[in-house]
């Protein structure tokens, strides 16, 4: 069987849709079929990639090269805010089944699948129709192999350690500000930042310190090792956050793109979040440290954490594998 599966990640856009792509890579690796990436992205994402089967390839501006890639296809997935409905409605007609990710609604699109695992999605407002299946609703989340299973998670009596990860690259350049809100407001603390080398941070500042430790380019397996170290995670409100809920880490998580606002108002009204914050706001540090102080109690962050943990199985990605291997074209 042969698996196509396009996506797009940049530094100024963020990585989360090829992160998103990994994890259903890996799940029909785990049924025996190796998938080809076909990511219109930079070396970030590469380095995302590391050894598996891919291509790099701007397939948006470059359309005509793409039938040449999927001849003879039989799955073919799309994970993109930038493909437009005739790109859909070509891959439609030159493979046996084509399954589209979405978040918000962005297209009607022309698929076999419609895939949206967004916390909630289950009561979008699809048109749906007949000839078009709907995967829909957090358990259809695909989250990386090393989400799958989890240990259980420590809720330590206060918070000691804090996560802070905004994203692949964070866009909004909001990581250094909110350390440094940290640092003279909560010295005490141990802070655990996830970056990227070419992240717009003074990092020497920090050099002396004792609790400020910089994760660079952090694997599924190193998030998955800070998120069961830490009390508590400072995140983006994109797919981050649905790991985070995985492992039961209670969060804070700020809306950096207009595509996270449904996201996040699924979390809160799960429970796993409590307050909608935007990464404009000019309160926002102020926010962030009343929220850390708010889930100081352990009782709190135990609750929160079991909601996070009985919302998110971390089976999606292998959920969606097998319902696309074994999907029936009406």
């Amino acid at each position: 069987m042969k698996v196509f599966i396009f996506t797009e990640g940049y530094r100024d856009t963020g990585y989360g849709h090829v992160t998103r792509c990994l994890s259903l890579y890996q799940a029909f690796e785990e049924q025996g079929i190796i998938p080809k990436m076909i990511v219109n992205g930079d070396s970030g994402a590469e380095k995302l990639l590391g050894q598996i089967n891919y291509t790099i390839l701007n397939w948006i501006d470059n359309p005509g090269a793409v039938p040449g890639l999927i001849k003879d296809s039989d799955i073919i997935i799309v994970d993109s805010y930038k493909a437009d409905e005739e790109f859909y409605s070509g891959l439609y007609a030159g493979t046996k089944l084509l399954a589209a990710i979405d978040d918000y609604m962005r297209l009607d699109y022309k698929a076999h699948a419609v895939i949206n695992g967004t916390i909630g999605s289950e009561n979008y407002d699809y048109k749906q129709n007949e000839t078009t299946k709907y995967f829909l609703g957090a358990k259809y989340t695909p989250l990386r192999r090393e989400f799958w299973d989890v240990e259980e998670k420590q809720i330590n009596d206060s918070i000691r350690n804090v996560l802070i990860t905004m994203g692949g690259q964070d866009v909004k350049e909001l990581t250094q500000s909110i350390l440094d809100y940290f640092i003279e407001h909560a010295p005490y603390l141990k802070y655990w930042i996830v970056v990227r080398e070419n992240f717009k941070i003074d990092f020497k500042k920090y050099t002396s310190s004792g609790n400020v430790e910089f994760i660079f380019d952090a694997d599924g397996a190193k998030m998955k090792e800070l998120m069961l170290k830490c009390d508590i995670a400072v995140t983006a409100a994109g797919q981050t956050i649905y790991e985070l809920a995985r492992i039961g880490l209670p969060s804070i998580a700020v809306i950096v793109a207009d595509n996270q606002i449904n996201n996040l108002r699924g979390w809160m009204k799960n429970g796993f979040i409590f307050e909608e914050l935007y990464y404009n706001d000019e309160k926002l540090l102020n926010k962030i440290g009343e929220g850390i102080f708010r889930l100081n109690g352990k009782d709190l962050r135990t609750g929160i954490s079991l909601k996070g943990k009985n919302t998110i199985d971390g089976a999606g990605a292998k959920t969606l594998a097998v319902n696309l291997i074994n999907y029936k074209i009406q």
